[in-house]
């Protein structure tokens, strides 16, 4: 019995001596791969290309005295750069949706005249909230995509 054991043990050892160098040979194989790889990647590929998250669309009432006389819609459209930042943008996307919001019904809901497009301080007060979200340098554009402004008609008393 311990003749068959330490025979075993020593044919473990001459196994792992030889399976060693292989397995270092392996590792460095594959690593050189990967720089073959990322050496094959052609020079138009950039990892710090435009991503863009589309969120859900906000639906703003517009509030007249005491009644909603107007219902406005927003596509709102992230612009970031690289996948780091798209990857902060998506885990957050809950946060930014709640903050974009608010604010876009404390601008449009109440003070918003007929007559006045509020596109461009939309996008300008979208792009701070989501600063203050995300951080800076993570959004780089807000797109308002579309807007959709119907009138809806007066409730009957």
């Amino acid at each position: 019995m311990r003749v068959a054991a330490i025979f075993f043990l020593a044919l473990s050892m001459a196994f792992a001596g030889t399976a060693l160098p292989h397995a270092r040979a392996l590792a460095a194989e594959d690593e050189s791969a990967g720089a073959a790889i990322k050496r094959a990647l052609p020079d138009w590929f950039d990892p710090q290309t435009p991503e863009y998250y589309t969120m859900p669309p906000f639906v703003v009432p517009i509030i007249e005295g005491d009644a909603v006389t107007r219902q406005i819609t927003l596509l709102v459209t992230l612009e970031t750069i690289g996948d780091a930042n798209r990857e902060k943008v998506l885990a957050n996307r809950e946060r930014l949706q709640d903050a974009f919001l608010r604010d876009i019904y404390g601008v449009l809901a109440v003070r918003r005249p007929p007559d006045r497009n509020y596109d461009n301080i939309v996008k300008i007060r979208l792009q701070r909230a989501g600063e203050r979200v995300v951080g800076n340098g993570v959004i780089d554009d807000v797109l308002v995509k579309a807007t959709y402004d119907r009138r809806v008609a007066p409730a009957r008393r």
